[in-house]
């Protein structure tokens, strides 16, 4: 459904082209929900960023490409890419409030993207965007469509969100932090409806986000990033049974468990900035496991088992 190959994207920074994405390749297949997970700074919003070609002016794709159906996205004319985001794939940002239109309504916004994308007529368009809000869970979605996004809570805005996002029919849906910010039980509720809406409509999902507790309850795949590389892909059952990357490990290890009594146990040191990732390996400082040839090369992807990749030099050492 949706397939990216050798993605490498680059910022333009003070005369200098500095790295961000370093050759990323995962699938999506199709009516799954795949996690892509890491730190805060391993790139990827970047890489979402990049598969909808909405990159800041400062960053540009140097290799590689994006396939949605078969199609190359990167080759397109961007009046054809910008049919393509929302009928095609559609996105979730992080901020919901900071990604709509403070100065207009929500019925304006939404009702412009139905008219822009579907061809809608503006009676047709407001009857649909009040039962778009309906399938989102919004009570009383006549009130809502005459609300500005300062007047809703963020659990509301973040509602409107998926319904924007749900508006012209996508095949795939981007989904960025999309519980960021919210309270404990709107989280919840936010997880509960992308689930049941991914298995009403047959979505496929890409899911980023650094929870691997919400990983593991809705997804089908996981691929774990970690300065601006895939360092591990697996299904969620095979990561969680036996992680093979000692990072993965570490995030494991992080995670407050429910009923837990010790404490969790973090990753020492820190993602590296843009332009300082160490030679070879990008984590082998902050890796226990790392040996001479962790800093003299970076590890190329090893089968770990069936649909199961990792990319560390030393990965036997640490898995049971």
């Amino acid at each position: 459904m949706l397939d990216v190959r050798d993605l490498r994207v680059a910022f333009e920074t003070r005369g200098r082209t500095v790295p961000a994405l370093h050759g990323v390749s995962f699938a999506l297949r199709p009516g799954t929900v795949a996690g892509l997970v890491g730190e805060s700074g391993c790139g990827k919003t970047l890489t979402a960023l990049a598969i909808m070609r909405l990159l800041p002016a400062t960053a540009g794709i140097q290799a590689g490409d994006v396939h949605l159906n078969g199609r190359s996205l990167l080759d397109l004319p961007e009046r054809e890419m910008a049919r393509v985001r929302g009928a095609g794939i559609a996105m979730i940002f992080q901020q919901p409030r900071a990604s709509l239109n403070p100065v207009f309504p929500v019925a304006a916004q939404l009702t412009h993207v139905l008219r822009l994308h579907r061809g809608l007529a503006r009676r047709a368009a407001l009857a649909e965007a009040e039962a778009l809000l309906a399938r989102v869970g919004l009570p009383g979605p006549t009130r809502i469509l005459r609300a500005y996004p300062h007047e809703l809570s963020g659990g509301m805005c973040q509602r409107v969100m998926i319904a924007l996002a749900l508006a012209c029919r996508p095949r795939v849906l981007v989904a960025d932090e999309p519980t960021t910010a919210l309270d404990v039980t709107v989280q919840l509720q936010i997880v509960e409806l992308l689930r049941a809406l991914q298995q009403e409509l047959g979505l496929t999902v890409l899911l980023i986000t650094h929870d691997l507790g919400l990983v593991a309850e809705i997804c089908d795949d996981v691929h774990v990033m970690y300065a601006g590389r895939i360092v591990e892909s697996a299904s969620v059952e095979a990561l969680f049974r036996r992680a093979a990357h000692p990072y993965t490990r570490g995030l494991m290890t992080a995670r407050v468990r429910a009923g837990g009594r010790a404490l969790p146990t973090g990753i020492p040191g820190r993602v590296p900035p843009l332009g300082q990732t160490p030679p070879g390996c990008p984590f082998h400082p902050r890796c226990h496991l790392a040996g001479p040839e962790c800093a003299a090369a970076e590890p190329p992807p090893e089968v770990v088992a069936d649909g199961h990749i990792v990319r560390c030099h030393r990965w036997r050492a640490g898995v049971a």
